[in-house]
């Protein structure tokens, strides 16, 4: 069993527009909205966090849904306690 820290994270993600006119703003801040991701956090390095918010558990593999965060773009973190798992398998 590993234990893991159960994390809100609040972060600046990256926006990309497809087939738009480009602003004649400056002030492109305006079009950053904080994005919220919930769920356990798997690793942590200098550079980025990843959090998993699903895991599909088989025999002989896991899968999950995570989200790979630059510790710059991060605007707060808030934790909830943390949760007991067996530890989560790796794929290649």
């Amino acid at each position: 069993m590993k234990e893991y820290p159960i994390v809100a994270v609040l972060w600046e993600d990256h926006t990309t527009f497809s087939k738009a006119p480009l602003p004649k703003n400056q002030d492109l801040s305006q079009y950053i909205r904080p994005s919220l991701t919930i769920g356990l956090l798997y690793k942590k390095t200098r550079k980025f966090i990843v959090i998993v918010s699903h895991v599909d558990r088989y025999e002989d593999h896991d899968e999950s849904d995570f989200t790979i965060i630059y510790k710059s773009a991060i605007l707060s973190v808030k934790e909830y306690g943390t949760i007991k798992i067996d530890r989560l398998q790796e794929g290649d």
